[in-house]
C-alpha cells in the first residue's frame, strides 16, 4: 500500500514538473499550444508584431492558449513556410504578401502600381469589404486569414533618378516572381531580372541589377542604400504580411479561443501601422546619411506613371479577382463624390463577380469599360462617364440591394446588368417601379424586357423556337435537359409547344441542379429513351458536368445548348471536350475567325490594344462582351441626347427615341421604341460551336 501511495505522489510530482513553463505557470493542454512561423529577421517590424501578437494572445487567454515563435531558419523561404502551415505545422504563419502572388493571386491587389490613391484609402480598403474578401481568399489554401499587417509602401531605388516612366528604359530591374509586377516593368521598358530579393545587394555591386522596388525597411535591412544612389518616394505599391492559421487547427479551438486570435490580430494591425509610420522616419534618415539622393514625385509625375499603368487592374482582373478590384474602386469613387472631387455622370454595373458565374460578369464588365473609355475619349474635356461596379454573387436579394444602393447615388443615371436570369427577374420588378433605366446584356427570359428594362441579347420568346428548330434538324426524338428552376419549367413548356407544332417528339425531361456533381442517372435514363438529340439549358457548371458524362457514354449524340453552356473560364481540357462533341449553341455575334463579323474582330483588336497585350497573347471575349459594349455605347448616345444630364427620366426617354446607331452586332434603328424593349430579334441569332483552343466560331455545315 505504501509503495502504491509513493508511486502516486511521484506521479503527481512529475505532472507538476512537466506542467511548469516560463514564469512558473502551468502549461495549457497540448491542443491549445500554438506555433507561429515567421521568417522576418528579429528586430524587423514584422517580427516585432509577431512577438507582440504571441505575447498578447498568451497573456489575454490567462495561459489557456500559449503561442510561441520558433527560430526563423526552421522554415526556409516564404513558399516553404506556406506549404508547412497548410499541413498544420506550424499552426499559424506570417508571410509577406509579395511572396504569396503565385499561390494566392488575390494578394497581387496590393502590388498594383499607383492603384490606391492615398494611405488612408488603402487602410480603409483593408479594414473594409476589400480586406474581408482578401482574407477570405486564404481559405482556398486551407487557411483562415486573420489580418494583414503593415510593412510599408514600396518605392523605386536605382542607380539614376526615376521621375518618369521613360527613366526605366534599358535599366535592368529586379522584379518579383510575379506576372503582374513583371508586366509593370516590361511596360516601363525595364529589362526584368528575377532572383531572390535577399541576393539583390550583391547583384547591384556586380552590375547585374540597376533598379528595383522595395519598402524603406527592406532597403535598410538589405543594405541597398549603400549600393544605390537614388531613391524615389513613389509609394506606388504596398507590402504587407498575411497572418493566417491552418483552418483545421482553428476549428479545433473553442469559440473563445477563435475570437481571441481574431480580435488580437486586428489590434496588432493598428499597432503595426502606427509603428511603421514612426520607424519610417528613422529608416529614411539612415538612407539619406548614406548620401542617397531622395526624390519625391510631383502630382504631374505621379499622373504620368498612373496613365502608363492604369490598364493593369482590368488586365489582371481575372487573376486577382474582379470583385476585389471593384470593391476597392467603389471606395475610391465614393470618396471622390463625398469630397466633391468627382463631377462625372455615374453608370452602375450589377453583375456576378464571385462564384461560378464570375467569368460571365467579368466579360460584361470588360465590354462596358471599353465602351466607356471610348465614349470619354471621343469627348475630351466633356462630362466623363464613371463606372461603379457591384457584385450580386448570383443572389437575387443582393442584386436588388445593389439597385437600391445605386438609386441612392444622385449622379448615377443607369444600371447595366442582366447576367443571370434568376437575379434579373427579381431586378425587373424593381426596375418597373423606378425611373432608373435598367440595361440587360445577357439574361434571356421573355418576361425581362418589361417596363424600365432595355436589352441587347437573346429573348427566349424567339430563342427557344430557334433552339428547337436546330434540334429537329438533327433528330425528331428530343430529350430536354434543363435547370430545375421556375425558368427551367417555363423553358420546358415553350419547347414542348414548339416541338409539337413542328411534329417533333419530346421523349423526356431531365432536371439539373446548380452545383450538381454527377448526372449518371440522367444520362442513363436519357440513353434508354431513344433520344436522337438533346436540348440543354442549365447552369454552366452543371451543363459541363452533364456533357462530360454524356460524351463518355454517347459521344455521337448531338446537343443543342442554350447560350450559357460554353461560357465562363474554359480550361484547355474543357474546350477540347466541347470541341469534340456535336454541340451547337446560339450567338448574336462572333469575334473570332473563321466567320467572325469584321466589326466584332475589330472590337476584339481594340480590347487587345486597351489592355496593352502582346500580339501573341490570346484574348477570349464573346457575345456577352459585344452585347455589353453595344448596350453601353447606346446608353452613351442617350445620355448625350439628354443633354449630358444625370436626370434618369430624360435618359430613359432618349433610349426610347434612339435611332441610327451603328453597333458591332448590327445597325440599331429605334431599338427600344416598342415593347418588348429588345434591340435584337430571332433573325439576329446564329449557331456557334467551340474550337479546341477555346474560341467560339460559327457552326460549320452539318454541325
Amino acid at each position: 500500500m505504501r509503495a502504491k501511495t509513493l508511486q502516486g505522489v511521484l506521479f503527481f510530482l512529475l505532472l507538476s514538473l512537466v506542467g511548469r513553463v516560463e514564469g512558473g505557470t502551468a502549461a495549457p493542454p497540448r491542443d491549445n499550444r500554438l506555433v507561429l512561423g515567421v521568417i522576418a529577421a528579429p528586430g524587423s517590424l514584422a517580427h516585432d508584431a509577431a512577438l507582440r501578437y504571441a505575447g498578447e494572445v498568451t497573456a489575454r487567454s490567462g495561459g489557456r492558449l500559449h503561442l510561441t515563435l520558433p527560430p526563423a531558419q526552421e522554415f526556409g523561404s516564404g513558399a516553404g513556410l506556406l506549404e508547412m502551415v497548410r499541413e498544420g505545422n506550424p499552426d499559424l504563419a506570417l508571410i509577406a504578401t509579395g511572396e504569396l502572388g503565385q499561390a494566392l493571386p488575390a494578394m497581387q491587389l496590393l502590388d498594383l502600381p499607383f492603384f490606391f490613391p492615398s494611405d488612408r484609402l488603402l487602410a480603409d480598403a483593408l479594414d473594409g469589404e476589400a480586406g474581408r474578401i482578401l482574407l477570405a481568399r486564404a481559405r482556398r489554401l486551407g487557411l483562415e486569414g486573420l489580418a494583414i499587417w503593415e510593412n510599408g509602401l514600396r518605392h523605386f531605388i536605382a542607380k539614376r533618378p526615376i521621375r518618369s516612366p521613360g527613366d526605366f528604359a534599358d535599366l535592368p530591374t529586379l522584379v518579383a516572381r510575379n506576372r503582374m509586377v513583371a508586366e509593370q516593368f516590361r511596360l516601363l521598358g525595364a529589362p526584368p531580372v528575377s532572383m531572390e530579393f535577399y541576393a539583390s545587394r550583391r547583384a547591384v555591386v556586380d552590375g547585374v541589377v540597376a533598379a528595383q522596388e522595395n519598402t524603406l525597411s527592406s532597403i535598410v535591412e538589405l543594405g541597398l542604400h549603400e549600393v544605390y544612389s537614388h531613391l524615389t518616394l513613389s509609394g506606388h505599391a504596398w507590402q504587407g504580411y498575411l497572418l493566417a492559421i491552418n483552418r483545421r487547427r482553428l476549428a479545433a479551438l473553442d469559440g473563445e479561443g477563435q475570437r481571441l486570435l481574431r480580435e488580437t490580430a486586428r489590434e496588432v494591425t493598428l499597432w503595426a501601422r502606427e509603428e511603421n509610420a514612426r520607424r519610417e522616419a528613422a529608416w529614411l534618415a539612415t538612407i539619406e546619411r548614406a548620401k542617397v539622393r531622395v526624390h519625391r514625385l510631383t502630382t504631374g509625375e505621379r499622373e504620368r506613371f498612373l496613365q502608363e499603368l492604369a490598364h493593369l487592374p482590368r488586365r489582371f482582373a481575372e487573376m486577382i479577382g474582379f470583385d476585389l478590384i471593384a470593391k476597392s474602386e467603389e471606395l475610391f469613387l465614393l470618396n471622390r463624390l463625398a469630397t466633391r472631387e468627382e463631377n462625372g455622370i455615374l453608370v452602375g454595373l450589377n453583375v456576378q463577380l464571385s462564384g461560378e458565374g464570375a467569368m460571365l460578369g467579368l466579360e460584361i464588365a470588360q465590354g462596358v469599360a471599353l465602351a466607356i473609355d471610348e465614349i470619354n475619349g471621343a469627348t475630351p474635356g466633356g462630362q466623363a462617364l464613371r463606372l461603379m461596379v457591384r457584385d450580386h454573387a448570383g443572389l437575387a436579394r443582393r442584386g436588388v440591394e445593389n439597385l437600391r444602393f445605386f438609386a441612392g447615388l444622385e449622379r448615377l443615371v443607369a444600371v447595366i446588368g442582366g447576367d443571370d436570369d434568376t437575379v434579373a427577374e427579381a431586378e425587373t420588378a424593381w426596375c418597373a417601379g423606378s425611373s432608373m433605366p435598367c440595361l440587360f446584356a445577357w439574361a434571356s427570359g421573355p418576361e425581362l424586357a418589361g417596363e424600365g428594362v432595355y436589352r441587347v441579347g437573346l429573348n427566349d420568346r424567339w430563342a427557344v423556337p430557334y433552339l428547337v428548330e436546330a434540334a429537329l434538324a438533327r433528330g425528331r426524338r428530343m430529350a430536354l435537359v434543363l435547370e430545375n428552376s421556375p425558368r427551367g419549367r417555363r423553358l420546358a413548356g415553350m419547347a414542348r409547344g414548339h416541338a409539337h407544332d413542328r411534329a417533333g417528339e419530346i421523349v423526356g425531361v431531365w432536371w439539373l441542379e446548380k452545383g450538381q456533381v454527377s448526372a449518371t442517372r440522367e444520362v442513363d435514363a436519357m440513353g434508354a429513351s431513344g433520344a436522337e438529340v438533346v436540348l440543354l439549358a442549365a447552369p454552366a457548371g452543371a451543363s459541363r458536368m452533364f456533357l462530360r458524362e454524356l460524351i463518355g457514354r454517347f459521344p455521337n449524340l448531338p446537343v443543342v445548348a442554350h447560350q450559357g453552356v460554353p461560357d465562363g473560364a474554359q480550361t484547355g481540357e474543357q474546350a477540347r471536350m466541347l470541341a469534340k462533341m456535336d454541340l451547337v449553341f446560339p450567338r448574336t455575334v462572333f469575334l473570332s475567325v473563321p466567320g467572325g463579323q469584321p466589326a466584332g474582330i475589330q472590337l476584339l483588336g481594340r480590347q487587345h490594344a486597351a489592355l496593352r497585350m502582346e500580339p501573341e497573347e490570346s484574348l477570349r471575349r464573346g457575345a456577352a462582351f459585344a452585347q455589353a459594349y453595344d448596350l453601353t455605347r447606346m446608353l452613351g448616345r442617350a445620355i448625350g441626347d439628354a443633354g449630358a444630364s444625370p436626370e434618369r427620366g430624360a435618359v430613359r426617354a432618349a433610349l426610347e427615341r434612339l435611332r441610327g446607331h451603328e453597333g458591332v452586332i448590327r445597325r440599331y434603328d429605334r431599338p427600344f421604341a416598342t415593347r418588348p424593349r429588345d434591340a435584337l430579334r430571332g433573325a439576329d441569332y446564329r449557331l456557334g460551336r467551340m474550337t479546341e483552343d477555346g474560341r467560339v466560331v460559327t457552326a460549320l455545315a452539318g454541325r
